[in-house]
């Protein structure tokens, strides 16, 4: 741009949209987050995501360990670190921290610049990308002949790349985390469902239970109804007292059944 001679064309530095999580699932899953599995998520994206990548790329937990790791290193890795490379080697820098910072660049002992980027899940980092391997040309360190080197615009592309990389593993962290509350409402419903037939039953069998008391009642009365019958026919003054009284006796609860009554009465 201008009248001096061009060092560098930046078509487009792009920055991602991330907004945040909705505040319905960081109050339902906040207690999750520390203990959620980032193999799940990695395991779920990798055969489409990550596999097909044609860069340096390993995925780390907050524990400094690697859960995924598909070792394309650069021909200069191979020469400097021929047994392991001293970046895997190497415990991470992007710790989690409060708030998360966006990503941060070092550069490894051989003098390549590696990106890390924090994996956010509901404002939390549950992981670390480690990617990049690349050749500064902002630095003024000599460039070994087998590297390139790597303008801003290109360290600045690669970031925006592994934040979506990043991006994905925490979108399918959300998924995840609400498939797990519908499955968990489901069998709610599914409980509560199964509670109300069982609530159902037994009301339908107390009904009944009720409804044969009634007529074990009303069944008892009508025998001492005719056993007084015979015994007025028999002159039985005193026995049909004793089946009057004991009629008395039987129907007070029936009558009373649930309520309160007087002293005098009881």
């Amino acid at each position: 741009v201008g009248k001096g001679p061009s060092r560098e064309l930046l078509i487009s530095n792009p920055a991602l949209y991330q907004p945040g999580a909705p505040a319905a699932i960081q109050e339902a899953y906040q207690e999750m987050t520390e203990s959620y599995d980032l193999c799940t998520a990695v395991e779920a994206i990798r055969s489409t995501v990550l596999e097909p990548l044609n860069i340096p790329l390993s995925i780390w937990n907050n524990q400094n360990q690697i859960i995924w790791d598909n070792r394309l290193f650069p021909s200069y890795c191979a020469e400097h670190c021929p047994n392991a490379p001293a970046c895997r080697r190497n415990p991470l820098v992007c710790s989690p921290a409060k708030p998360p910072i966006p990503y941060l660049k070092y550069t490894c002992p051989h003098g390549m610049t590696l990106i890390e980027i924090p994996i956010l899940f509901l404002n939390q980092q549950i992981g670390c990308l480690r990617g990049g391997h690349i050749w500064e040309n902002t630095r003024g360190t000599p460039i070994p002949e087998s590297e390139y080197g790597s303008s801003y615009g290109a360290v600045s592309g690669l970031v925006c790349f592994l934040k979506q990389i990043a991006d994905n593993i925490a979108t399918f962290c959300n998924f995840d985390l609400l498939r797990q509350k519908i499955r968990f409402q489901k069998s709610n419903i599914e409980k509560e469902t199964y509670s109300n037939l069982c609530l159902s039953a037994s009301l339908k069998r107390v009904e009944q239970q009720v409804t044969d008391l009634q007529i074990n009642h009303h069944f008892l009365f009508n025998i001492l109804t005719s056993l007084g019958e015979m015994a007025l026919r028999a002159g039985s003054m005193e026995l049909y007292r004793s089946i009057v009284s004991l009629s008395q006796i039987l129907r007070y609860p029936v009558q009373n059944r649930g309520g309160a009554v007087q002293l005098s009465q009881e």
